[in-house]
């Protein structure tokens, strides 16, 4: 129902129902299990189907919170997520905690976050190595916090209550390397933000002349195929954050525009900053893994603050198709008209260990089939008295 209404448009009630489905089955939770959710150590894996319902209904209702302004609620909801099955991710929450993190003010909690997945090496992700260098800024006093977090400046989560000496020169060198790092990313930030803006285009077009080919990421050939769609979803899930503050757009350009004239100066030390930048993207996305594409799987509308468009009658059908239904080339029979003929596939295997009582009602159903003949011999077996023997009627 939640998929028809928000294919059709009626947001809100399809945000209703997801709530209402979310509470029952909250209300259903063992004990134990509301702990270990409230610990993070209960896991749900996608690859069960049985699980996949659910944990799609709470991926909805953190997209529903972001967008409805609750930006502390969907960064709960994504941390949830990700601690149920975080080897597969299978909604890249990854992609979406550190947006979150900024808009919730949870900006310590996110410098503190790619330090206990170091496997993943999450600064060398856009979405990480920006939004790092935006939450120094905002814990140097650079940013006010009222205007990130909804809960009020000084609010105190479950982060450390330590703001690093030299913040402030620690986040300009943040943005630096993010900057050396990803060189098209620029680019397609002041495309998306200030198409207009003199300042911004003059500094695109410096920006572009200097560092060459690798500030054009619009060729596959260029960025490669995982870094193409990351910086394509950051500049999709971001470009909101940077329109909304002038001041961190400010920040931005005049940034990277200090950073050309010390290139432009052969300044030893940020000349060894941009090669040490562009063997670690040589290496982490162009060797072997060029033409892999990482997160093809990873729909660029979940990382939009839009709604979706109300879907024509002629594509609903389409739409409201099981996500995890067979494929169309593999659909299932079709009834026969006027006959109440149950498909192959759609048949119910009765199994021989199921209670006898609930047998007989399953045995009432037309589209029942009874259990094979030789796995009820095998349960009628072990009550045998022998192997030849044969029971005696009085």
């Amino acid at each position: 129902l939640s998929d028809y209404c928000g294919h059709t448009g009626q947001h809100e009630f399809a945000s209703e129902c997801i709530a209402k489905a979310l509470h029952v089955c909250e209300s259903a939770f063992h004990p134990q299990m509301r702990s270990r959710l409230l610990g993070g150590t209960a896991r749900l894996r996608w690859s069960h189907e049985c699980n996949r319902p659910f944990l799609r209904a709470l991926f909805r209702q953190m997209q529903s919170s972001t967008r409805c302004g609750c930006h502390r609620t969907a960064l709960e909801f994504g941390r949830l997520i990700f601690s149920l099955d975080p080897e597969a991710d299978p909604f890249h929450l990854l992609l979406h905690l550190d947006f979150l993190a900024l808009m919730a003010g949870s900006t310590r909690w996110l410098l503190a976050f790619p330090g206990a997945l170091p496997a993943h090496s999450l600064p060398l992700y856009p979405q990480y190595a920006m939004s790092l260098a935006i939450a120094m800024r905002i814990e140097s006093g650079g940013a006010s916090s009222a205007a990130w977090a909804d809960l009020g400046p000084g609010r105190k989560f479950d982060e450390q209550d330590v703001v690093p000496a030299g913040a402030m020169l620690a986040a300009d060198v943040q943005l630096c390397r993010a900057l050396l790092l990803f060189p098209g990313l620029l680019p397609m930030l002041v495309r998306k933000v200030a198409p207009g803006a003199q300042a911004a285009l003059l500094a695109m077009k410096a920006w572009e002349d200097a560092l060459g080919g690798a500030a054009h990421p619009l060729s596959e050939a260029e960025a490669g195929a995982t870094l193409g769609t990351l910086l394509r979803l950051y500049v999709t899930r971001h470009a909101p954050l940077w329109k909304e503050r002038p001041a961190l757009w400010a920040w931005l350009v005049s940034t990277a525009d200090a950073l050309l004239g010390r290139l432009a100066s052969c300044e030893t030390e940020t000349l060894a900053l941009a090669a040490d930048c562009a063997a670690v993207r040589q290496a982490e996305y162009f060797v072997g893994a060029h033409e892999h594409n990482e997160f093809a799987d990873a729909d660029p509308a979940d990382f939009s603050l839009e709604l979706p468009a109300q879907l024509p009658a002629e594509a609903l059908a389409a739409a409201m198709a099981d996500p995890d239904g067979p494929l169309p080339n593999q659909m299932r029979e079709v009834r026969l008209p006027g006959r109440l003929v149950v498909p192959r596939a759609e048949r119910m295997q009765l199994r021989s260990q199921t209670n006898p009582l609930l047998q007989f009602f399953l045995s009432l159903i037309p589209w029942a089939m009874p259990p094979p003949h030789d796995m009820a011999r095998a349960r009628v077996a072990p009550f045998q008295r022998g192997a030849n023997h044969r029971p005696e009627w009085r």
